[in-house]
């Protein structure tokens, strides 16, 4: 049996008090009356607006403070607001995958050409600071504070010496680390 959700009919609620809590659920939080539901009602059954010829009776006033439609509507907004606030966080996770992503393949691509690049063909030391901005987005992304370790590169003799693997694995784990192939 599933639980019975406040903003669902109650058990004790005909189906015409429900129908005037709905109007009064779905209406947006500062503008929820009984006055505004009544009027809706009104309107839904022909009736002009401003006319003097719906009141609000004693059953709309009941069906409200019976069925505890104030906690109800209140309740109803929480449970769109959760669903809100998890799909906006879902799609916040998407987005930061996807960005890390995208700094991780700039950093391998990087590393790729440190590994490759003779002195004359590009500015190495541009290249390393790049590598450092993807790792420090990478960082960032992964919600890692300042002063955690870095990847440490030194090019010697035209070669990329790193411990780039030991390192990765350390700071990312194994799912991120990305293995370059270390020149002996």
């Amino acid at each position: 049996m599933t639980t019975l959700q406040p903003w669902q009919q109650q058990p004790n609620e005909t189906a015409k008090a429900f129908d005037a809590f709905k109007i009064y659920r779905d209406l947006p939080p500062s503008k929820r009356s009984l006055s505004a539901v009544v009027a809706i009602i009104a309107q839904n059954k022909g009736h002009k607006k401003g006319t003097k010829e719906v009141v609000i009776n004693g059953h709309y006033s009941r069906w409200q403070q019976g069925n505890n439609w104030v906690a109800r509507a209140k309740a109803h907004d929480a449970h769109l607001d959760a669903i809100e606030l998890a799909a906006f966080e879902e799609e916040r996770i998407k987005d930061a995958i996807k960005r890390l992503a995208q700094w991780k393949t700039l950093r391998s691509k990087m590393v790729e050409k440190l590994e490759t690049v003779g002195a004359d063909d590009i500015d190495v030391n541009q290249l390393l600071k790049g590598l450092q901005l993807a790792n420090d987005q990478i960082r960032l992304e992964l919600g890692e504070e300042d002063g955690k370790p870095e990847v440490q590169v030194n090019i010697q003799n035209n070669q990329l010496l790193t411990n780039f693997d030991e390192m990765a694995e350390e700071i990312y784990g194994d799912e991120l680390a990305t293995k370059p192939t270390n020149p002996s």
